[in-house]
């Protein structure tokens, strides 16, 4: 602390003052600002003692500052108006004031953050119709096939410092729950090279209780995304990208009565999934929907499902 008064009482006995105010950097996190009314009041610093000044204005504000908070990368800044007296009695305000170091600062175009996906699940047809249209017996109960994910981001601007444009990855853990209606399941076909769908009631003469497919993936989205000041308090935000995911696993779950039956297998599910996203909202509520481009099922194994899914972003 010292240094700094240091600087400033050399700063203060020099002849080439062209305005009222004196800054100093005292390291690439802080700096120390005094103003004064003119230019003659500006070159009495000399005679100011700052150690004084600074101890007598710090007991006066809140008593949670402290030369520590330099750490958080605080600016002390005074607003002097007569320097007259050695003491500096005219000091009437003081203040505090972020300022980061360049480096600090582009850190800023690079911002990381957890994101969570909850949502519903469906799929459409190869006509590009959903299953209830024509009762397929791989329909589904919308309001039960919840989709879920969680994620860890990287955002990087593009552009200057007040650019609204975002590029966004990172790596998600996600999962489809397709819950199938009433009595319908999926299994395999008698030669085990097939997905079939039937009535498990009409099959055993037992009736489901729940009947559903699981399957988990690890995702890796790209979108550009777009974050527009509307007020003060209000920003616009949309984004627009894919993702490309591969299938962790794959399981059935079926209720039977007090009999709950899990089987794991690939179901013939595509390893590979890749589609579209987009998102809109505004400040933290965001709503998403995703598209798969290719088909749940391999080519050949299973109806051409292509899985979509909307819902809320935490």
């Amino acid at each position: 602390m010292k240094k700094i008064f240091l600087m400033l009482a050399m700063v203060g006995v020099c002849d080439s003052f062209a305005q009222d105010t004196i800054q100093v950097d005292v390291n690439d996190k802080a700096r120390v600002t005094v103003t004064a009314q003119d230019r003659e009041s500006l070159k009495k610093l000399k005679d100011v003692n700052f150690n004084k000044v600074i101890k007598g204005a710090i007991s006066k504000i809140d008593t949670t500052f402290s030369y520590k908070e330099e750490k958080e990368r605080r600016t002390l800044i005074l607003f002097g108006t007569d320097f007259d007296s050695p003491d500096a009695d005219g000091l009437i305000n003081i203040g505090l004031e972020k300022k980061g170091s360049e480096k600090e600062n582009k850190r800023k175009a690079i911002q990381t953050g957890w994101i969570v996906d909850l949502g519903l699940n469906n799929y459409l047809q190869e006509n590009g119709s959903f299953p209830d249209a024509n009762n397929q017996p791989y329909r589904l109960q919308s309001a039960n096939s919840a989709y879920v994910g969680v994620g860890k981001m990287w955002y990087f601007r593009i552009g200057n410092e007040k650019s609204p444009v975002w590029v966004r990855t990172g790596i998600m853990a996600d999962w489809y729950n397709f819950r199938f209606v009433p009595q319908n399941y999926m299994t395999l076909d008698s030669t085990g090279s097939n997905i079939t769908f039937s009535n498990y009631n009409q099959d055993f003469g037992r009736r489901l209780t729940k009947s559903k497919l699981v399957v988990p993936y690890i995702q890796i989205p790209l979108m550009v995304k777009f974050s527009v000041p509307v007020s003060d308090k209000v920003k616009l935000k949309a984004g627009i990208g894919g993702y490309v995911a591969i299938r962790t696993g794959g399981r059935t779950k079926l209720n039977i009565g007090e009999e709950k039956i899990r089987e794991k297998d690939s179901y013939y599910l595509n390893t590979w999934r890749y589609g579209l996203e987009g998102n809109i909202g505004i400040n933290d509520f965001i709503l998403f929907a995703k598209y798969d481009l290719n088909p749940l099922f391999a080519e050949g194994r299973g109806p051409k499902l292509n899985p979509i899914s909307f819902g809320i972003r935490l």
